[in-house]
Protein backbone atom coordinates (compact mmCIF):
# COMPACT_ATOMS: atom_id res chain seq x y z
CA UNK A 1 0.00 0.00 0.00
CA UNK A 2 1.41 3.48 -0.95
CA UNK A 3 0.72 6.31 1.56
CA UNK A 4 0.78 9.86 0.26
CA UNK A 5 2.38 12.48 3.17
CA UNK A 6 1.94 16.05 3.10
CA UNK A 7 4.36 18.57 4.61
CA UNK A 8 2.69 19.82 7.74
CA UNK A 9 3.17 23.59 6.93
CA UNK A 10 1.09 23.29 3.78
CA UNK A 11 -2.19 21.84 5.74
CA UNK A 12 -3.02 25.25 7.67
CA UNK A 13 -2.40 27.75 4.23
CA UNK A 14 -5.10 24.85 2.22
CA UNK A 15 -7.30 25.39 5.09
CA UNK A 16 -7.33 28.50 5.27
CA UNK A 17 -7.75 29.16 1.44
CA UNK A 18 -10.82 26.79 1.55
CA UNK A 19 -12.34 28.83 4.38
CA UNK A 20 -11.86 32.81 2.66
CA UNK A 21 -13.39 30.34 -0.60
CA UNK A 22 -16.74 29.13 0.97
CA UNK A 23 -17.04 32.14 2.63
CA UNK A 24 -16.72 34.76 -0.71
CA UNK A 25 -20.62 33.60 -1.85
CA UNK A 26 -22.07 33.86 1.69
CA UNK A 27 -20.82 37.54 1.92
CA UNK A 28 -22.01 38.81 -1.27
CA UNK A 29 -25.37 36.89 -1.12
CA UNK A 30 -25.85 38.60 2.56
CA UNK A 31 -25.26 41.80 1.28
CA UNK A 32 -28.79 43.16 0.35
CA UNK A 33 -29.88 46.22 1.63
CA UNK A 34 -33.65 47.49 1.90
CA UNK A 35 -35.38 50.07 0.14
CA UNK A 36 -39.07 51.62 1.30
CA UNK A 37 -40.52 55.01 0.52
CA UNK A 38 -41.92 58.00 2.89
CA UNK A 39 -43.88 60.54 1.38
CA UNK A 40 -43.12 64.26 2.13
CA UNK A 41 -46.98 64.94 2.35
CA UNK A 42 -49.47 62.81 4.23
CA UNK A 43 -51.80 61.26 1.28
CA UNK A 44 -55.17 59.09 0.98
CA UNK A 45 -54.00 55.66 -0.08
CA UNK A 46 -56.87 53.98 -1.96
CA UNK A 47 -54.76 50.50 -1.77
CA UNK A 48 -55.47 50.01 2.29
CA UNK A 49 -58.11 52.71 2.85
CA UNK A 50 -56.45 55.11 4.66
CA UNK A 51 -53.69 57.98 5.15
CA UNK A 52 -50.04 57.29 5.39
CA UNK A 53 -47.15 58.85 4.55
CA UNK A 54 -45.86 55.48 3.05
CA UNK A 55 -46.66 54.11 -0.72
CA UNK A 56 -45.81 51.88 -2.75
CA UNK A 57 -43.37 52.71 -6.04
CA UNK A 58 -41.40 51.50 -8.84
CA UNK A 59 -37.17 51.73 -8.63
CA UNK A 60 -34.22 51.77 -10.96
CA UNK A 61 -30.55 51.80 -9.89
CA UNK A 62 -27.30 52.86 -11.63
CA UNK A 63 -23.98 54.71 -11.77
CA UNK A 64 -25.76 57.77 -14.04
CA UNK A 65 -29.36 57.64 -14.13
CA UNK A 66 -30.33 59.72 -17.58
CA UNK A 67 -33.48 60.64 -16.66
CA UNK A 68 -36.62 63.62 -17.04
CA UNK A 69 -39.62 64.58 -14.95
CA UNK A 70 -42.67 63.98 -17.00
CA UNK A 71 -43.06 62.41 -20.49
CA UNK A 72 -42.05 62.30 -24.21
CA UNK A 73 -43.16 62.95 -28.21
CA UNK A 74 -42.45 61.12 -30.69
CA UNK A 75 -42.42 62.78 -34.33
CA UNK A 76 -42.29 60.34 -37.10
CA UNK A 77 -41.92 62.50 -40.81
CA UNK A 78 -41.40 60.54 -44.17
CA UNK A 79 -39.02 59.94 -45.97
CA UNK A 80 -37.23 58.49 -42.93
CA UNK A 81 -36.60 55.24 -42.71
CA UNK A 82 -37.44 54.45 -39.11
CA UNK A 83 -40.91 56.83 -39.81
CA UNK A 84 -41.79 54.51 -43.12
CA UNK A 85 -41.44 51.38 -40.54
CA UNK A 86 -43.73 52.59 -38.12
CA UNK A 87 -46.58 53.96 -40.40
CA UNK A 88 -46.61 50.91 -42.19
CA UNK A 89 -46.98 48.61 -39.20
CA UNK A 90 -50.25 51.16 -37.61
CA UNK A 91 -51.32 51.23 -41.43
CA UNK A 92 -51.50 47.30 -41.41
CA UNK A 93 -53.01 47.44 -37.97
CA UNK A 94 -55.59 49.28 -38.59
CA UNK A 95 -56.85 46.94 -41.98
CA UNK A 96 -56.58 44.27 -39.34
CA UNK A 97 -58.78 45.51 -36.64
CA UNK A 98 -61.00 46.84 -39.78
CA UNK A 99 -61.40 42.77 -40.89
CA UNK A 100 -61.60 41.89 -37.26
CA UNK A 101 -64.69 44.20 -36.86
CA UNK A 102 -66.41 41.96 -39.57
CA UNK A 103 -65.92 44.57 -42.66
CA UNK A 104 -65.33 42.66 -46.30
CA UNK A 105 -63.92 43.89 -49.31
CA UNK A 106 -66.15 42.71 -51.87
CA UNK A 107 -64.27 44.69 -54.16
CA UNK A 108 -62.46 48.05 -54.34
CA UNK A 109 -60.01 49.16 -51.59
CA UNK A 110 -59.79 50.38 -48.12
CA UNK A 111 -57.52 52.68 -46.67
CA UNK A 112 -56.77 54.24 -43.49
CA UNK A 113 -56.88 57.82 -43.44
CA UNK A 114 -56.92 59.07 -39.78
CA UNK A 115 -56.20 57.33 -36.66
CA UNK A 116 -56.27 58.39 -33.00
CA UNK A 117 -56.33 55.44 -30.10
CA UNK A 118 -54.94 56.17 -26.75
CA UNK A 119 -53.70 53.70 -23.80
CA UNK A 120 -54.19 53.87 -20.00
CA UNK A 121 -50.86 52.17 -18.31
CA UNK A 122 -49.75 51.57 -14.97
CA UNK A 123 -46.44 49.99 -14.87
CA UNK A 124 -43.17 50.17 -17.12
CA UNK A 125 -42.57 50.29 -20.56
CA UNK A 126 -39.69 50.69 -22.96
CA UNK A 127 -39.79 52.28 -26.07
CA UNK A 128 -37.26 53.63 -28.66
CA UNK A 129 -34.25 53.23 -26.15
CA UNK A 130 -36.53 54.71 -23.09
CA UNK A 131 -38.52 53.69 -20.20
CA UNK A 132 -42.17 55.44 -19.46
CA UNK A 133 -43.13 54.64 -15.95
CA UNK A 134 -46.23 55.74 -14.64
CA UNK A 135 -49.42 54.24 -11.96
CA UNK A 136 -51.85 56.42 -14.20
CA UNK A 137 -49.78 57.15 -17.36
CA UNK A 138 -51.41 57.87 -21.19
CA UNK A 139 -50.14 57.03 -24.83
CA UNK A 140 -51.81 59.00 -27.33
CA UNK A 141 -51.50 57.64 -31.02
CA UNK A 142 -52.19 59.99 -33.49
CA UNK A 143 -51.85 60.10 -37.79
CA UNK A 144 -53.41 61.15 -40.51
CA UNK A 145 -52.24 60.33 -44.56
CA UNK A 146 -49.75 62.66 -45.81
CA UNK A 147 -48.87 64.14 -42.25
CA UNK A 148 -46.29 62.44 -39.18
CA UNK A 149 -46.88 60.05 -37.30
CA UNK A 150 -46.98 62.07 -33.50
CA UNK A 151 -46.86 59.09 -30.37
CA UNK A 152 -47.30 61.05 -27.31
CA UNK A 153 -46.76 59.57 -24.28
CA UNK A 154 -47.81 61.40 -20.35
CA UNK A 155 -45.83 59.76 -17.83
CA UNK A 156 -43.86 60.56 -14.44
CA UNK A 157 -40.86 59.79 -15.66
CA UNK A 158 -38.92 58.83 -18.65
CA UNK A 159 -35.03 57.24 -18.61
CA UNK A 160 -32.72 56.69 -20.90
CA UNK A 161 -32.95 52.91 -20.57
CA UNK A 162 -28.88 51.93 -21.33
CA UNK A 163 -28.37 54.54 -18.19
CA UNK A 164 -30.54 52.54 -15.29
CA UNK A 165 -31.84 49.12 -14.48
CA UNK A 166 -35.02 48.05 -13.57
CA UNK A 167 -35.55 46.77 -10.09
CA UNK A 168 -38.63 46.25 -9.11
CA UNK A 169 -41.58 47.45 -7.73
CA UNK A 170 -42.60 47.37 -4.28
CA UNK A 171 -46.78 46.79 -2.89
CA UNK A 172 -48.52 46.83 0.18
CA UNK A 173 -48.64 43.73 1.58
CA UNK A 174 -51.46 42.17 3.99
CA UNK A 175 -50.78 39.78 6.43
CA UNK A 176 -52.54 37.55 9.48
CA UNK A 177 -51.40 38.87 12.77
CA UNK A 178 -53.55 37.09 15.64
CA UNK A 179 -56.66 36.55 13.50
CA UNK A 180 -56.72 39.80 12.59
CA UNK A 181 -55.59 41.87 9.34
CA UNK A 182 -52.21 43.83 9.37
CA UNK A 183 -50.78 45.94 6.75
CA UNK A 184 -46.69 45.89 5.65
CA UNK A 185 -45.90 48.62 4.02
CA UNK A 186 -44.42 48.19 0.62
CA UNK A 187 -40.13 47.44 0.35
CA UNK A 188 -37.79 45.66 -1.71
CA UNK A 189 -34.62 44.10 -1.18
CA UNK A 190 -31.87 45.22 -4.02
CA UNK A 191 -28.54 43.56 -4.28
CA UNK A 192 -26.12 46.61 -4.41
CA UNK A 193 -23.48 46.95 -7.45
CA UNK A 194 -20.59 49.24 -5.35
CA UNK A 195 -20.09 50.77 -2.47
CA UNK A 196 -22.34 54.00 -3.49
CA UNK A 197 -25.33 53.62 -5.95
CA UNK A 198 -28.01 55.91 -7.50
CA UNK A 199 -31.75 54.80 -7.04
CA UNK A 200 -34.20 57.10 -8.57
CA UNK A 201 -38.02 56.17 -7.38
CA UNK A 202 -40.59 56.59 -8.98
CA UNK A 203 -43.58 56.59 -6.41
CA UNK A 204 -47.27 54.43 -7.75
CA UNK A 205 -49.25 56.99 -4.76
CA UNK A 206 -48.70 60.02 -2.51
CA UNK A 207 -50.50 62.59 -4.75
CA UNK A 208 -52.40 64.92 -2.35
CA UNK A 209 -55.54 65.50 -4.48
CA UNK A 210 -53.74 69.11 -4.72
CA UNK A 211 -53.88 70.35 -8.62
CA UNK A 212 -52.35 73.73 -9.73
CA UNK A 213 -52.84 74.62 -13.37
CA UNK A 214 -49.85 76.83 -15.25
CA UNK A 215 -50.07 79.17 -18.37
CA UNK A 216 -47.92 79.73 -21.10
CA UNK A 217 -49.18 82.15 -22.82
CA UNK A 218 -46.24 82.08 -25.98
CA UNK A 219 -47.78 78.64 -26.42
CA UNK A 220 -51.12 79.07 -26.08
CA UNK A 221 -50.82 75.94 -23.58
CA UNK A 222 -51.68 75.14 -19.75
CA UNK A 223 -50.32 72.27 -18.17
CA UNK A 224 -51.80 70.25 -14.85
CA UNK A 225 -49.34 69.66 -12.11
CA UNK A 226 -49.54 67.65 -9.01
CA UNK A 227 -48.85 67.84 -5.61
CA UNK A 228 -47.00 64.48 -3.67
CA UNK A 229 -45.89 61.38 -4.81
CA UNK A 230 -43.26 62.97 -7.86
CA UNK A 231 -39.40 60.74 -8.74
CA UNK A 232 -36.97 61.52 -7.03
CA UNK A 233 -33.27 60.39 -7.70
CA UNK A 234 -30.88 59.63 -4.36
CA UNK A 235 -27.40 58.69 -4.12
CA UNK A 236 -26.99 55.76 -0.91
CA UNK A 237 -24.13 54.35 0.60
CA UNK A 238 -24.66 50.56 -0.06
CA UNK A 239 -22.91 49.29 3.18
CA UNK A 240 -26.29 50.47 5.44
CA UNK A 241 -28.59 48.33 6.05
CA UNK A 242 -31.51 49.55 4.32
CA UNK A 243 -32.90 53.46 3.40
CA UNK A 244 -36.74 54.67 3.48
CA UNK A 245 -36.35 57.31 0.47
CA UNK A 246 -38.69 60.31 -0.37
CA UNK A 247 -40.83 61.43 -3.05
CA UNK A 248 -39.81 64.66 -4.47
CA UNK A 249 -42.27 66.28 -2.57
CA UNK A 250 -43.05 68.80 -4.76
CA UNK A 251 -45.42 69.52 -7.57
CA UNK A 252 -44.68 67.59 -11.21
CA UNK A 253 -46.60 67.17 -14.46
CA UNK A 254 -47.05 64.12 -16.97
CA UNK A 255 -46.26 66.51 -19.96
CA UNK A 256 -43.58 65.44 -22.76
CA UNK A 257 -40.06 66.51 -21.11
CA UNK A 258 -38.44 65.40 -24.42
CA UNK A 259 -39.13 65.39 -27.88
CA UNK A 260 -37.68 62.77 -30.00
CA UNK A 261 -37.81 63.33 -34.54
CA UNK A 262 -37.65 61.14 -37.05
CA UNK A 263 -37.06 63.03 -40.01
CA UNK A 264 -34.79 63.39 -43.19
CA UNK A 265 -32.05 64.50 -41.73
CA UNK A 266 -32.14 61.52 -38.87
CA UNK A 267 -33.02 61.15 -35.95
CA UNK A 268 -32.79 64.47 -32.89
CA UNK A 269 -33.59 64.30 -29.17
CA UNK A 270 -34.29 67.78 -27.74
CA UNK A 271 -35.10 69.15 -24.10
CA UNK A 272 -38.36 70.41 -23.75
CA UNK A 273 -38.01 73.44 -21.44
CA UNK A 274 -41.87 74.31 -21.31
CA UNK A 275 -41.76 77.27 -19.09
CA UNK A 276 -39.11 79.29 -21.41
CA UNK A 277 -40.20 77.97 -24.54
CA UNK A 278 -36.99 76.13 -25.70
CA UNK A 279 -35.86 73.05 -27.42
CA UNK A 280 -32.33 71.99 -26.48
CA UNK A 281 -30.29 68.87 -27.25
CA UNK A 282 -30.79 66.47 -24.73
Amino acid sequence: MHMITMDRRVIPAIMLAIALALSIPAVAASRQITISLQTHHRYFSHEIGSETMHASFYLFGGDDIEWWQGGAVFIYTLPNEVARERIDALNKALINLFKDLGFIIVAGTVKPTYAKIVYKFDGVLEFEGFYFVDDNGTITIEWSRGKPLIITIESKATIRAETAEYLGRADWRIVEINGGRGVLWPEIKITPTGDRMKLLVVPREGYTGITTQVANYYRNETRTLYLGGGPALHEVDTHAPGYSLRDSGVFWGRHPAIKVIYDEAGKHVLYIDWFWCSETPA
